[in-house]
């Protein structure tokens, strides 16, 4: 009878792991330096305590590449106007797909151009190829 209680409580603590595993990583992602990725949002933004910077890509971030320094984004932004981010000029529609590129360091943002336009600027910055992998 004591095997299968030590057995039950064991199996009942590894799932109750697993579970609560699965279910706290869902949502934020941190990629370093303040900036997280919100899947519920589905946005890349910063926030850091004590800073007075505060700004977010607008939804629907597609995919991201984190590295160390920076990021670079792949973004088709919403079809309606959200206020939120109305500051965001589209210069091609909401329509088409954009490219952001992020200084984690400097906290500079270069976007939203298209990918003509961040492929370039990636191989200024030494990053040819990079667009290809998002």
């Amino acid at each position: 009878m004591g095997k299968v209680k030590i057995t039950t409580i064991g199996l009942i603590l590894v799932l109750a792991i697993l579970c609560r595993l699965c279910i706290s990583d869902t949502e934020e992602h941190p990629l370093g330096r303040g900036f997280n990725y919100s899947e519920y949002t589905e946005s890349i933004y910063y926030w850091r305590y004590g800073d007075s910077l505060h700004f977010s890509i607008p939804p629907r971030v597609l995919s991201y590449d984190n590295r160390w320094s920076s990021i670079i984004i792949k973004q088709q932004p919403e079809l309606f106007d959200d206020p939120m981010f109305s500051h965001y000029d589209y210069p091609y529609g909401r329509d088409s797909v954009y490219y952001w590129y992020i200084n984690k360091k400097s906290k500079e943002i270069t976007g939203p151009v298209l990918y003509s336009e961040m492929e370039c600027f990636l191989e200024e910055k030494g990053l040819e190829g990079t667009l290809k992998k998002l």
